[in-house]
Protein backbone atom coordinates (compact mmCIF):
# COMPACT_ATOMS: atom_id res chain seq x y z
CA UNK A 1 0.00 0.00 0.00
CA UNK A 2 1.47 3.13 -1.09
CA UNK A 3 2.24 6.47 1.22
CA UNK A 4 -0.24 9.18 0.23
CA UNK A 5 0.60 12.69 1.26
CA UNK A 6 -1.29 15.84 -0.35
CA UNK A 7 -0.14 19.55 -0.98
CA UNK A 8 -1.67 22.91 -2.30
CA UNK A 9 -0.25 23.68 -5.42
CA UNK A 10 1.83 26.90 -5.72
CA UNK A 11 2.95 26.05 -2.16
CA UNK A 12 5.78 27.80 -0.61
CA UNK A 13 9.85 26.36 -1.72
CA UNK A 14 10.34 23.93 1.19
CA UNK A 15 7.14 23.19 2.15
CA UNK A 16 6.97 20.43 4.41
CA UNK A 17 5.04 17.37 3.37
CA UNK A 18 5.65 14.56 4.84
CA UNK A 19 7.81 12.21 7.39
CA UNK A 20 8.40 8.93 6.71
CA UNK A 21 9.87 7.64 10.03
CA UNK A 22 6.50 9.30 11.50
CA UNK A 23 4.75 6.95 8.81
CA UNK A 24 6.56 4.11 10.17
CA UNK A 25 6.42 4.69 13.64
CA UNK A 26 2.04 4.52 13.10
CA UNK A 27 2.26 1.63 11.31
CA UNK A 28 4.89 -0.52 13.54
CA UNK A 29 5.63 1.48 16.84
CA UNK A 30 8.90 0.15 17.01
CA UNK A 31 11.13 3.21 17.43
CA UNK A 32 15.08 1.72 18.02
CA UNK A 33 14.47 -1.10 14.74
CA UNK A 34 13.17 2.39 12.79
CA UNK A 35 16.02 4.68 13.96
CA UNK A 36 18.11 1.74 12.62
CA UNK A 37 16.77 1.88 8.53
CA UNK A 38 18.47 4.09 6.17
CA UNK A 39 16.61 5.11 3.16
CA UNK A 40 17.67 5.57 0.00
CA UNK A 41 15.49 7.54 -2.06
CA UNK A 42 15.79 6.01 -6.29
CA UNK A 43 16.31 9.51 -8.20
CA UNK A 44 13.84 9.77 -11.04
CA UNK A 45 12.29 12.50 -12.74
CA UNK A 46 9.29 12.89 -9.99
CA UNK A 47 12.06 13.11 -7.38
CA UNK A 48 13.71 16.06 -9.22
CA UNK A 49 11.30 18.46 -7.61
CA UNK A 50 11.35 17.35 -3.32
CA UNK A 51 14.45 17.53 -0.89
CA UNK A 52 14.59 14.53 0.70
CA UNK A 53 16.48 14.35 4.37
CA UNK A 54 17.67 10.54 5.08
CA UNK A 55 18.45 11.30 8.78
CA UNK A 56 15.30 12.61 9.18
CA UNK A 57 12.90 11.11 7.26
CA UNK A 58 11.59 14.70 5.65
CA UNK A 59 10.11 15.65 2.37
CA UNK A 60 10.20 19.15 1.24
CA UNK A 61 9.29 20.91 -2.14
CA UNK A 62 11.82 22.27 -3.97
CA UNK A 63 9.69 24.09 -6.47
CA UNK A 64 6.87 25.56 -6.08
CA UNK A 65 4.48 22.46 -8.21
CA UNK A 66 1.58 23.15 -10.28
CA UNK A 67 -1.72 21.34 -10.59
CA UNK A 68 -2.24 22.40 -14.40
CA UNK A 69 1.33 21.11 -15.35
CA UNK A 70 1.39 17.89 -13.08
CA UNK A 71 -0.78 16.43 -10.14
CA UNK A 72 0.52 13.36 -9.03
CA UNK A 73 4.23 12.60 -8.22
CA UNK A 74 5.12 8.92 -7.54
CA UNK A 75 8.85 7.86 -5.48
CA UNK A 76 10.32 5.38 -4.57
CA UNK A 77 12.33 4.66 -0.86
CA UNK A 78 14.20 1.82 -0.60
CA UNK A 79 14.80 0.73 2.78
CA UNK A 80 18.60 -0.88 4.58
CA UNK A 81 19.90 -3.00 5.81
CA UNK A 82 19.08 -5.29 2.20
CA UNK A 83 17.59 -8.08 4.64
CA UNK A 84 14.66 -5.99 4.70
CA UNK A 85 13.63 -6.40 1.18
CA UNK A 86 11.73 -3.65 1.81
CA UNK A 87 11.25 -0.52 -0.26
CA UNK A 88 8.23 2.11 -0.10
CA UNK A 89 6.09 3.86 -2.62
CA UNK A 90 5.18 7.19 -1.98
CA UNK A 91 2.39 9.01 -4.19
CA UNK A 92 2.27 12.84 -3.53
CA UNK A 93 -1.31 14.35 -4.88
CA UNK A 94 -1.64 18.26 -5.59
CA UNK A 95 -4.44 19.86 -4.33
CA UNK A 96 -6.10 22.22 -6.91
CA UNK A 97 -6.88 26.04 -6.17
CA UNK A 98 -8.05 28.77 -7.66
CA UNK A 99 -5.13 30.15 -9.38
CA UNK A 100 -5.36 31.30 -12.42
CA UNK A 101 -7.34 33.95 -14.43
CA UNK A 102 -10.81 33.58 -15.79
CA UNK A 103 -10.41 34.85 -19.48
CA UNK A 104 -12.64 34.60 -22.62
CA UNK A 105 -12.49 32.45 -25.19
CA UNK A 106 -10.96 34.36 -28.02
CA UNK A 107 -12.70 31.81 -30.70
CA UNK A 108 -16.12 32.38 -29.05
CA UNK A 109 -15.97 36.61 -29.76
CA UNK A 110 -15.07 36.62 -33.62
CA UNK A 111 -17.62 35.85 -35.97
CA UNK A 112 -18.36 36.08 -39.71
CA UNK A 113 -21.31 36.38 -41.49
CA UNK A 114 -22.81 37.03 -44.87
CA UNK A 115 -24.69 40.15 -45.82
CA UNK A 116 -28.44 40.36 -46.11
CA UNK A 117 -28.91 37.71 -43.30
CA UNK A 118 -32.34 36.40 -41.75
CA UNK A 119 -33.25 37.79 -38.80
CA UNK A 120 -33.20 37.23 -35.86
CA UNK A 121 -30.08 35.35 -36.36
CA UNK A 122 -28.15 33.15 -33.45
CA UNK A 123 -24.54 33.54 -33.90
CA UNK A 124 -22.45 31.83 -31.30
CA UNK A 125 -22.30 31.81 -27.81
CA UNK A 126 -19.77 34.04 -25.71
CA UNK A 127 -17.38 31.55 -23.87
CA UNK A 128 -14.81 31.69 -20.78
CA UNK A 129 -11.75 29.66 -19.78
CA UNK A 130 -11.31 28.38 -16.60
CA UNK A 131 -8.15 26.30 -16.61
CA UNK A 132 -8.51 25.55 -13.03
CA UNK A 133 -11.20 23.87 -14.16
CA UNK A 134 -12.75 24.37 -10.61
CA UNK A 135 -15.99 26.40 -11.92
CA UNK A 136 -16.39 28.20 -8.95
CA UNK A 137 -17.52 31.36 -10.77
CA UNK A 138 -20.92 32.68 -12.21
CA UNK A 139 -20.22 34.84 -14.58
CA UNK A 140 -23.36 37.69 -16.34
CA UNK A 141 -23.13 38.85 -19.82
CA UNK A 142 -23.85 42.35 -21.13
CA UNK A 143 -23.26 44.71 -23.59
CA UNK A 144 -21.50 47.66 -21.88
CA UNK A 145 -23.43 49.93 -24.52
CA UNK A 146 -27.31 48.86 -25.49
CA UNK A 147 -27.94 48.44 -28.80
CA UNK A 148 -31.11 47.06 -31.15
CA UNK A 149 -28.91 45.42 -33.78
CA UNK A 150 -27.98 42.58 -30.79
CA UNK A 151 -28.48 40.84 -27.94
CA UNK A 152 -26.63 38.44 -25.34
CA UNK A 153 -28.45 36.06 -22.95
CA UNK A 154 -27.12 37.17 -19.42
CA UNK A 155 -26.76 33.88 -18.28
CA UNK A 156 -25.34 31.33 -21.12
CA UNK A 157 -23.83 34.15 -23.23
CA UNK A 158 -25.67 33.16 -26.63
CA UNK A 159 -25.38 36.36 -29.04
CA UNK A 160 -28.47 36.97 -31.47
CA UNK A 161 -28.40 39.56 -34.22
CA UNK A 162 -31.43 41.36 -34.91
CA UNK A 163 -30.31 43.65 -37.93
CA UNK A 164 -30.27 43.01 -41.54
CA UNK A 165 -26.34 43.73 -42.41
CA UNK A 166 -25.60 45.32 -45.17
CA UNK A 167 -21.68 45.88 -45.75
CA UNK A 168 -22.44 48.60 -48.00
CA UNK A 169 -23.63 50.47 -44.85
CA UNK A 170 -23.00 48.86 -41.83
CA UNK A 171 -18.99 48.62 -43.02
CA UNK A 172 -16.76 45.43 -43.33
CA UNK A 173 -17.09 44.74 -39.08
CA UNK A 174 -19.08 45.44 -36.45
CA UNK A 175 -17.06 45.63 -32.88
CA UNK A 176 -18.94 45.79 -29.27
CA UNK A 177 -17.64 46.01 -25.84
CA UNK A 178 -18.66 42.82 -23.55
CA UNK A 179 -18.68 42.89 -20.06
CA UNK A 180 -18.69 39.72 -17.76
CA UNK A 181 -18.93 39.75 -14.15
CA UNK A 182 -18.73 37.30 -11.43
CA UNK A 183 -21.11 38.30 -8.59
CA UNK A 184 -19.73 35.41 -6.40
CA UNK A 185 -15.97 36.34 -6.36
CA UNK A 186 -17.09 40.45 -7.30
CA UNK A 187 -14.88 40.23 -10.48
CA UNK A 188 -15.10 41.46 -13.89
CA UNK A 189 -13.76 40.63 -17.37
CA UNK A 190 -14.02 43.17 -20.55
CA UNK A 191 -13.31 42.55 -24.32
CA UNK A 192 -14.56 43.28 -27.51
CA UNK A 193 -17.32 41.03 -30.07
CA UNK A 194 -16.31 41.40 -33.52
CA UNK A 195 -19.01 40.53 -35.96
CA UNK A 196 -16.99 40.26 -39.89
CA UNK A 197 -19.86 41.17 -42.70
CA UNK A 198 -18.83 38.79 -46.02
CA UNK A 199 -19.79 40.89 -48.89
CA UNK A 200 -22.54 39.36 -51.36
CA UNK A 201 -22.28 40.44 -54.61
CA UNK A 202 -25.70 42.16 -53.92
CA UNK A 203 -25.99 45.78 -55.72
CA UNK A 204 -26.03 46.29 -60.14
CA UNK A 205 -23.52 48.78 -61.96
CA UNK A 206 -25.12 52.42 -61.77
CA UNK A 207 -24.59 54.44 -64.64
CA UNK A 208 -23.01 57.96 -63.58
CA UNK A 209 -25.57 59.60 -65.44
CA UNK A 210 -29.10 58.50 -66.34
CA UNK A 211 -28.43 60.58 -69.99
CA UNK A 212 -25.91 61.58 -72.14
CA UNK A 213 -25.52 63.87 -75.18
CA UNK A 214 -22.99 63.61 -77.70
CA UNK A 215 -21.79 65.99 -80.03
CA UNK A 216 -19.75 64.45 -83.00
CA UNK A 217 -17.48 65.83 -85.66
CA UNK A 218 -18.43 65.32 -88.87
CA UNK A 219 -14.64 65.08 -89.77
CA UNK A 220 -14.43 62.61 -87.40
CA UNK A 221 -12.45 59.49 -88.16
CA UNK A 222 -14.15 55.72 -88.33
CA UNK A 223 -12.92 53.75 -84.98
CA UNK A 224 -11.98 56.92 -83.61
CA UNK A 225 -13.07 57.20 -79.69
CA UNK A 226 -15.93 59.78 -79.69
CA UNK A 227 -16.81 58.95 -75.61
CA UNK A 228 -16.44 56.34 -72.43
CA UNK A 229 -19.05 55.71 -70.44
CA UNK A 230 -18.59 53.96 -67.23
CA UNK A 231 -20.64 52.58 -64.38
CA UNK A 232 -20.52 52.23 -60.58
CA UNK A 233 -20.73 49.08 -58.25
CA UNK A 234 -20.99 49.11 -54.41
CA UNK A 235 -19.10 46.16 -54.11
CA UNK A 236 -15.91 45.70 -53.83
CA UNK A 237 -13.57 45.25 -56.96
CA UNK A 238 -14.36 41.31 -56.51
CA UNK A 239 -17.75 40.94 -56.57
CA UNK A 240 -18.29 43.92 -59.00
CA UNK A 241 -15.85 44.82 -61.81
Amino acid sequence: IPIEWMIEEESPIGTKIGNIKETLLIINNNSQLIEQIKMILINNNDAQAFHFNSSTGIFMSKYRLDYEKKHLYSLSIILEPNELHCSLVILIKLININDNLIIFDKKSLIYTINENNLIPLYIGRIKLIDNDKLFSFEYKYYLKNMSSQISIDLTTGSIILFDKLDREIHGEKLQYEIIAIDNINQKNLTDILIININDLNDHGPIFEKDFYQININKSSQPGKIIFQISALHYDPIMNGN
